[in-house]
């Protein structure tokens, strides 16, 4: 059992997180760190879990549009959930045109066989690939790309009713780089938690955290993909957001989220793997500088925040070493990829201190109890 994980759940829950900060401030001493070797910190990380994984980038062909959405299911051993979400999707009532691509990421457990049954709705194509990933899966789909727009639904999630309408009738009508939507948490049992945004334009930055719930203009996708052989893809939505221009929220439903206990959030914990979080981040700056774009405040501000998510992420796998190596490159790569930029937040100048001083002791006590 993760003592740590639960301490967390339990002080979030009773909203203590401002009081156990101030009491660990003060029983905890300084732990600033003044001399480090880099090399020896990058050694010690892939000693515990290698980079292995791939770019961002790549080149799909974009062709003439044939539909306004074209939307990206990909599917790896999802049998009794897998009807659910395909249905959602073609049950849409809609102005406008979509076609689905299902990709069959190598399934052995009879998901190949419902397929079969879809394989005639004119609506739907299906592509068969050996198991590589969900990145993998997503990026075959987006090799060709022939929609106005683009959506990615997981297969194990729904679509409530109105969906696509709601989403593709701001981002035609306002010519949208992005829109993103309200989305809903639910079990077996039917509970369900909703979190929604409101209806107006942001920065592109607002709407990244997750691939689905959202529809994004077909040449956004043109020279970048979801990076292979890493938990945590999602985090591409920052290049997805520097390569857009206009995006907006919209308060109204327009996902379910399947709580799975067999979920990265869930077997995540504990994993080393989790290390990904902090390499795909590492990754995603790299490409960004490969694509020869100019980092602005709002990936900074994000990458403020990143720091954090990556080490609740890392921390419970119990190594306090790994938390201090990591944290320590990742001050430096902050350091490197924005070096003349400050932050117009209280939690961003907070973060700016504590990178400049490497003060991990204050990181870690932010992290877990006050941020």
């Amino acid at each position: 059992m993760n003592w740590n994980y639960i301490e967390r759940k339990i002080i979030r829950k009773l909203r203590l997180g401002g009081l156990c900060y101030k009491v660990l401030d003060l029983l905890q001493g300084e732990d600033k760190v003044t001399n480090y070797n880099p090399k020896e910190l990058e050694e010690y990380v892939s000693s515990i879990h290698q980079d292995t994984g791939g770019s961002c980038l790549c080149k799909n062909t974009i062709e003439e549009p044939s539909c306004d959405l074209q939307i990206i299911v990909p599917v790896y051993n999802v049998k009794q959930y897998l009807r659910e979400c395909i249905d959602s999707i073609l049950d849409q009532e809609t102005e406008y045109t979509y076609h689905v691509v299902i990709v069959n990421d190598g399934s052995t457990d009879g998901s190949r066989e419902i397929l079969e049954e879809y394989s005639k709705d004119k609506r739907i194509t299906i592509i068969d690939k050996k198991n590589g990933g969900l990145s993998s899966a997503r990026n075959e789909a987006l090799k060709k790309i022939y929609g106005r727009y683009i959506a990615f639904v997981d297969s194990d999630d729904r679509m409530p009713h109105g969906a696509i309408q709601t989403l593709m009738s701001v981002a035609i009508k306002d010519d949208a780089d992005l829109v993103r939507g309200g989305y809903s948490y639910f079990r077996a049992n039917g509970k369900i938690i909703d979190n929604k945004y409101k209806d107006e334009r942001v920065s592109p930055f607002n709407t990244a955290g997750f691939a689905w719930g959202m529809v994004y203009k077909n040449k956004i996708w043109r020279n970048i993909c979801f990076p292979h052989g890493y938990w945590y893809e999602d985090t591409n939505c920052f290049i997805v957001s520097l390569l857009s221009n206009t995006a907006y929220t919209i308060s109204s439903i327009v996902y379910e989220y399947r709580l799975n206990d067999q979920g990265i959030t869930h077997i995540g914990i504990g994993n080393k793997k989790s290390v990904d979080s902090f390499y795909v981040t590492r990754r995603i700056l790299k490409n960004i500088e490969e694509l020869g774009k100019i980092a602005n405040q709002d990936l900074y501000e994000c990458m403020l925040r990143q720091m954090v998510t990556n080490f609740i992420r890392i921390v419970d796998l119990g190594n306090a070493r790994l938390d201090k190596a990591i944290f320590l490159l990742s001050c430096d790569i902050i350091e490197s990829y924005f070096p003349k930029m400050q932050s117009k937040t209280a939690f961003g100048k907070q973060m700016e201190e504590i990178i400049r001083n490497r003060d991990f002791k204050h990181f870690r006590l932010n992290s877990l109890y006050r941020w």
